[in-house]
């Protein structure tokens, strides 16, 4: 055991103490800290629904129709796949099989799926396709109008932007990072009012090709109005 000698004087005539304190115990102790964060979960950083469907290997409506086979560290899915909406060569000769495969804990990202139908996106791993809690899945009845159009046909077009997302207050007046081929998802922090998240596309300007913008539509100009009331509600309680 390697440890730190440290010799401690209190008062002048006073016998000196010898004290020996142990590296290994503040090894041991950020090894605890350490294992907390690895058990307190699964993190994942927030994407739009855009973004994870430019990334996927996969992009599929499925029908989930009951658990297939198991491990101790990873479990499958029966499922009967509806539509294509995006798919690589591997991708489908993966999911020919008609399993989808995640970790079977929530700590490893693994996901519980309902018997349902799902817009998934996922990734192929050696030769199975793979769905983790940092893949965007979610009930197709449970999508806005417009995502369903999007996942259908609209998302493709925007794949040459990026998706930032940032606070209003993080660069300047509700303004982006200096740069090209972007949007700024600043709507994401209000699940009900994510008017950019449910409501719209990002792509690239028509009229300027070396900028992306948000796709307008009537209900994406809707929410943005109740967004913008809600806002000066909440700026108004402020001390």
């Amino acid at each position: 055991m390697s440890c730190v000698r440290v010799k401690l004087i209190n008062k002048p005539g006073v016998t000196m103490v010898t004290s020996h304190l142990c590296f290994w115990f503040l090894v041991g102790v950020t090894s605890l800290l350490l294992a907390r964060n690895v058990c307190d979960g699964c993190s994942c950083k927030m994407s739009h629904p855009q973004a994870h469907f430019c990334s996927a290997d996969f992009v599929v409506l499925a029908k989930v129709k009951s658990l297939g086979k198991s491990h101790d560290s990873y479990k499958s899915y029966d499922i009967r796949l509806k539509k294509e909406f995006k798919m690589t060569k591997k991708a489908r000769q993966a999911l020919s099989h008609g399993l989808i495969w995640t970790a079977t804990y929530d700590s490893l990202c693994g996901v519980s799926l309902n018997r349902t139908k799902y817009v998934i996106t996922g990734g192929v791993n050696g030769e199975k396709p793979w769905l983790s809690s940092c893949n965007y899945f979610k009930e197709w009845s449970a999508l806005s109008r417009k995502q369903r159009k999007a996942f259908r046909k609209l998302y493709q077009h925007g794949c040459g932007c990026r998706i930032i997302s940032f606070s209003r207050h993080m660069f300047g007046q509700g303004l982006g990072p200096d740069g090209l081929h972007y949007c700024p998802w600043q709507t994401f922090r209000e699940e009900m009012l994510d008017c950019q998240g449910l409501h719209s596309v990002c792509i690239r300007d028509p009229k300027n090709d070396s900028t992306c913008k948000w796709l307008p539509n009537r209900m994406y100009k809707r929410c943005m109005k109740r967004r913008q009331k809600w806002l000066e509600r909440e700026k108004q309680r402020e001390p």
